[in-house]
């Protein structure tokens, strides 16, 4: 499996939200899938904290998501899966089938690594709250300080949780 440097995953992303022309926030993690083919459903996982997964029903590629969780949650896991979908999905790997629940099959990569779960985060985190999107914000507000109110204003507008914001800025190192 080929490793993804985090500047190759903020281009690939950058490169897709320009391809659909998305300038301003809050990006839709669910239009972006739908636009690749993939569909999002939302239903009962059944376990605790799992919030999502990539599968294939009938062919398709199908984003899960758990019906339980907030929508702000709901949005970060799609783009998750999303980026596990754009890095590491490919019709020629080996996939181990766990079985089958209410007509879903589950297809999980056989040992798949921190690294990519991270990829997947980072995938995700630029998604939801591109570099240049937040640069701007930053730009606009003018503030020499970032108070946590303005975190907390600018996470609403991402449409993202106040610490996914945060890590995002201090990742940015702007915070």
């Amino acid at each position: 499996m080929k490793t993804t440097s985090f500047e190759e995953i903020e281009s690939k992303v950058d490169s897709l939200l320009k391809e659909l022309g998305i300038q301003k926030p809050a990006v839709n993690p669910s239009a972006i899938a739908r636009h690749l083919g993939l569909d999002v459903i939302y239903q009962d996982m059944n376990s605790d904290g799992i919030s999502g997964l990539l599968a294939i029903k009938g062919g398709r590629s199908v984003i899960a998501v758990n019906k339980d969780d907030r929508s702000r949650r709901q949005n970060f896991t799609i783009a998750h899966e999303l980026g596990h979908y754009m890095l590491h999905y490919s019709p020629e790997e080996l996939f181990v089938d766990y079985g089958s629940k209410n007509g879903l099959t589950v297809f999980y990569r056989a040992n798949l690594s921190n690294r990519e779960e991270t990829e997947a985060n980072v995938f995700a985190a630029n998604l939801m709250m591109p570099k240049f999107m937040v640069e701007s914000k930053i730009k606009e507000s003018d503030q020499a300080y970032l108070s946590e109110e303005f975190v907390s204003d600018i996470a609403e507008e991402f449409q993202v949780s106040q610490l996914a914001m945060t890590y995002r800025l201090q990742n940015l190192g702007l915070l």
